[in-house]
């Protein structure tokens, strides 16, 4: 990577994927939970003093039959969206 970039990545995989260092913070919290995207703004703060860009790219899917799909996962979906 870079050194003149400065990252927190999160995702389930992140930490199966990159290495810690100076320039990077890892995180795998869940991103549909509320409280994820305060928390990875206040990492990026925390740890490098400003946040110039947020890139956001999560997703989820559902499928199947429309009466054997929970509902409760599709909701999930499109708040995750």
């Amino acid at each position: 990577m870079d050194e003149n970039y400065q990252l927190v990545v999160s995702g389930r995989t992140c930490p199966d994927v990159f290495q810690k260092s100076d320039n990077l913070e890892i995180n795998s919290d869940d991103l549909t939970d509320v409280d994820t995207p305060a928390h990875l703004l206040k990492q990026a703060l925390s740890h490098f003093g400003r946040c110039d860009y947020l890139f956001a790219n999560a997703g989820t899917i559902v499928s199947g039959k429309i009466e054997d799909i929970d509902i409760e996962k599709v909701c999930g979906m499109a708040r995750l969206k």
